[in-house]
């Protein structure tokens, strides 16, 4: 899993998009 502040910065990429997405998958 990527770190919050790995996920911010990854924010508007595809990777951020994706990783944005498993996180709220889990909830």
């Amino acid at each position: 899993r990527l770190a919050i502040g790995d996920t911010l910065v990854a924010v508007g990429t595809r990777e951020g998009v994706d990783a944005l997405s498993e996180i709220i998958a889990e909830g």
